[in-house]
């Protein structure tokens, strides 16, 4: 059976009156209801691989300078005519954030490693340009880097590593047991004899003295 079409006329099939100019729906205006067209996009991913660690030092003052600089220049600029902060300077820039920026691996100089290395929602906008705020985090890195390096790298403590052979001569110098001597000491015998006459020799001893003695 054919689907009937009814037509809705005011007041005969309905009490509803459209307006001049009103939009009714998909239907009756396709028009005024034009779908969109998304297109989504893979943006690139982090920077893999291993990644050089950064001096001890460096890496500190990346650390205690961010989460200053979070504090006494970000959150003014993000909020600056608000007297008491309604947020936490950690939910602007988050700890995770700072820690990928020690650990990466290089220095963030430009938007290009700031992009490839972090996800930092205030960097970029949604056409995945640089913001005032990456800006502001960018030119915070320079000014530490710089610091550092007027500073003079500083050179990271290693661990001496004694050879075996050094170990045990050492151990033996000292009045310790040798390598492979330490599962008890053994009593020398005499030069020319065995050990079963080391042994009857011993015994023999001591039953001389014990008839002495008796």
């Amino acid at each position: 059976m054919p689907y009937l079409t009814v037509q809705l006329h005011y007041p005969t099939t309905t009490m509803f009156q459209s307006r001049p100019n009103m939009r009714c729906c998909d239907v009756c205006s396709p028009e005024c209801f034009i779908v969109e067209t998304i297109v989504l996009e893979k943006r690139p991913g982090l920077t893999r691989g291993r990644k050089r660690k950064l001096p001890t030092r460096l890496a500190q003052s990346l650390r205690t300078e961010l989460e200053n600089w979070r504090e006494t220049v970000l959150l003014p600029a993000i909020y600056p005519n608000i007297s008491v902060a309604i947020v936490s300077p950690e939910v602007l820039l988050p700890d995770e954030i700072i820690d990928v920026l020690i650990s990466c691996g290089i220095e963030i100089r430009s938007a290009q490693d700031l992009r490839a290395n972090t996800r930092w929602h205030l960097a970029f906008d949604n056409e995945n340009q640089l913001t005032q705020y990456g800006r502001l985090l960018l030119d915070k890195l320079q000014e530490i880097y710089s610091v550092f390096e007027e500073a003079g790298e500083e050179e990271e403590p290693t661990i001496g590593v004694i050879p075996s052979e050094n170990f045990y001569a050492s151990v033996n110098l000292a009045g310790g047991c040798g390598r492979g001597q330490c599962g008890g000491r053994q009593r020398q015998r005499p030069e020319g004899t065995t050990h079963g006459e080391s042994n009857s020799r011993g015994e023999g001893g001591l039953r001389g003295e014990g008839s002495l003695r008796g």
